[in-house]
């Protein structure tokens, strides 16, 4: 076994444990649900086989160009929550940001999607800047709360041809740096 798939593993094994003391199922599979945009495609497709390496159910759903306020404007996220019943949450919505001049703009419908998670524990995990940041990533983290936020722009990712999404290669690197961080960033308590 590979270094990197070795790391993948033990990360896996740590967020494994780490829902179970969050939801109280010791032995039992985890349901983490992934929703967003196309980056939650190419997401998805590099962190559903590490996931189920460890034991959990995985399950993503994304919408081509979706933006944060038309994601937070339907009811997609209700449905799949109802749908899927997932232990944790992941959200990876703020590519189709990245060239709006006015970020700020962004904190309502942010807010509004978090609040569509309710209690479930949550990750938003920052978008992969393919362009510089206007300020999208910083609005991102002001107000994913309670959802924890993880910063994807340090990250160096090869690219697809189109320049804008991480190559299958990238994809993996991101879903490994994601799963490493919720190890050391285990789901917060619920919101009372």
């Amino acid at each position: 076994m590979s270094k990197r798939r070795w790391f993948a593993a033990a990360a896996l094994a740590a967020l494994t444990m780490a829902l179970a003391a969050q939801v109280g199922a010791e032995d039992s599979e985890r349901k983490i649900l992934l929703v967003g945009d196309s980056m939650a495609w190419s997401l998805g497709l590099e962190m559903q086989p590490l996931v189920e390496a460890g034991g959990d159910e995985f399950r993503f759903r994304h919408k081509t160009s979706d933006s944060i306020r038309a994601f937070a404007a339907n009811n997609r996220l209700k449905e799949d929550l109802i749908k899927y019943k997932p232990d944790v949450v992941l959200i990876s919505l703020g590519s189709n940001e990245g060239l709006i001049p006015k970020p700020e703009s962004l904190a309502a419908p942010i807010k509004k999607i978090v609040a569509q998670v309710g209690d479930t524990p949550c990750y938003w995990i920052g978008p992969p800047m393919w362009t510089p940041d206007t300020g999208v990533v910083r609005v991102l983290e002001e107000n994913a709360a309670p959802c924890r936020f993880f910063n994807s722009t340090p990250l160096k990712l090869d690219r697809r041809h189109d320049g804008y999404h991480p190559s299958r290669e990238g994809s993996k690197r991101w879903a490994e740096a994601i799963l490493a961080w919720i190890k050391a960033n285990p789901p917060s308590e619920p919101a009372p």
